[in-house]
């Protein structure tokens, strides 16, 4: 029996979603009947040390296969290669080196091998699949997930929603974490939104079933990132000037300064902003969390622990007496001092920084395709979520994955007009069987 590329693409993209999406935590936990979420000192750090045996395995079966699909890049220009990945390249390079400095090297090689896989996969499905396509697909499977997890909370309400605590009662579904199922749903709600993908029944039926999702799992940051990403989504294609792609990339300028300037005063007057609406000034204790990790930032306050070092080993014991394990800063830029110190930091967000104006770039180079503003609100999103989460650079979420992917797009679209002749829209076609 031979296998095309086609269906080996298509198997791929479904190993990658069943590792990102939350169906494969769903099943394995179903399987060994483990609970979803742990508490506690030494265990849970020589645990967080050894990682996930079947996540290891199949992420080592998407880097293999994620991998022949990279060796064979249709353009294999070191040069060009390099000028589209150079900001992700540094930020990659430098999280490699800093096995150098890991207190924990062997959890870093792992985390690292883990976060390889998240730019393998990415690189490698943006060679099969245009932008659009592939964004639809994931959207529709994310859609099929929110359903699958609504139709589980029924059957089984005690494990389909969180039982105890501040957060009883909201949504689970096939996600260990709440906020990153929520999130999940986010995403794919603002791509249905943004790529018009609400004409079909089937997609309409995917849409109620997110909405639903994101309104039980009671997530304040999923909500806002609707409302925001949707908001975002419109005034970037209303800022679009057909014909004239300064003006065009003028205006986008202009609305993300005002956005920023926004942010910045909304940070300052954060306190009584959340006061006013009602919610805890402390951000869910992770204002607490970081003034606890205060000591700990200062010993390394250059290059920090290592990539994912410091949660895995002795150093973390300080923490866990006054606070537990928790596994994460619950801020992705408090979590980058960790791993990597200032210098990290800098790099994430220059990051941040380029790949979004790469993207807005690519915004006025194609004003025939709504994936360009889809994908900046997303971006602007995620650097604001990543505040009060650990989101980027989490070698395990799916926030990464789409984060690699909009960083990927950004610098194979946003170079120059020359630099992407690939259309946005087909699907790649299979060379040996267009050869027959």
């Amino acid at each position: 029996m031979t296998i095309t590329r086609n269906q080996l693409r298509d198997f791929f993209l479904g190993l990658v979603m069943f590792y990102y999406s939350g169906f494969m935590s769903f099943l394995t936990g179903l399987v060994s009947g483990g609970g979803r979420s742990g508490h506690g000192g030494a265990e849970m750090i020589a645990e967080s040390a050894s990682g996930n045996m079947v996540r290891q395995l199949v992420g080592l079966c998407i880097l293999g296969i994620g991998g022949y699909f990279v060796l064979n890049l249709r353009d294999r220009s070191l040069g060009t290669f390099v000028s589209r990945h150079i900001y992700w390249l540094i930020l990659v390079g430098y999280i490699v080196l800093s096995i150098l400095w890991s207190v924990e090297p062997s959890v870093s090689v792992r985390r690292i091998i883990s976060l390889m896989i998240v730019f393998v996969a990415a690189l490698a499905l943006l060679q099969e699949y245009t932008p659009e396509y592939l964004l639809s697909l994931i959207a529709r499977i994310l859609g099929a997930a929110a359903i699958a997890g609504l139709i589980y909370a029924v059957i089984s309400p005690q494990n389909g929603f969180i039982q105890g605590g501040l957060r009883e009662g909201a949504l689970l579904g096939i996600f260990s974490d709440k906020n990153a199922g929520a999130r999940c749903y986010v995403y794919a709600l603002m791509t249905f939104y943004g790529l018009r993908m609400y004409e079909s029944r089937q997609d309409r039926v995917l849409i109620g079933g997110l909405v639903v999702a994101i309104i039980l799992s009671n997530s304040a940051t999923a909500l806002a990132m609707v409302f925001g990403g949707i908001g975002l989504t419109t005034i970037f294609n209303g800022s679009r000037v057909i014909g004239n792609s300064q003006k065009t990339f003028n205006r986008l300028i202009v609305v993300t300064v005002g956005l920023l300037i926004g942010a910045v005063l909304a940070n300052y007057f954060y306190e009584l902003i959340l006061l006013s609406l009602g919610r805890d000034p402390s951000l869910t204790n992770r204002t607490i969390i970081w003034e606890l990790l205060g000591p700990s930032l200062d010993d390394r306050p250059t290059f920090g622990y290592g990539y994912g070092a410091f949660w895995a080993s002795v150093y973390v014991e300080s923490f866990v007496k006054v606070w537990g394990f928790i596994g994460n800063a619950h801020s992705g830029y408090v979590e980058t001092r960790l791993n990597g110190g200032y210098v990290g930091l800098v790099i994430l967000i220059a990051t941040f920084v380029m790949s979004f104006w790469r993207i807005a770039r690519a915004f006025t180079f194609h004003p025939e395709s709504s994936v360009f503003a889809l994908m900046a609100s997303i971006l602007l999103l995620q650097a604001a979520v990543n505040y009060i989460g650990f989101i980027i650079p989490n070698h395990v979420s799916f926030d990464m994955f789409m984060f690699s992917i909009i960083v990927i797009v950004a610098g194979k679209y946003g170079l120059s007009r020359e630099l992407s002749p690939t259309p946005l829209y087909e699907v790649q076609p299979d060379p040996a069987e267009a050869r027959a």
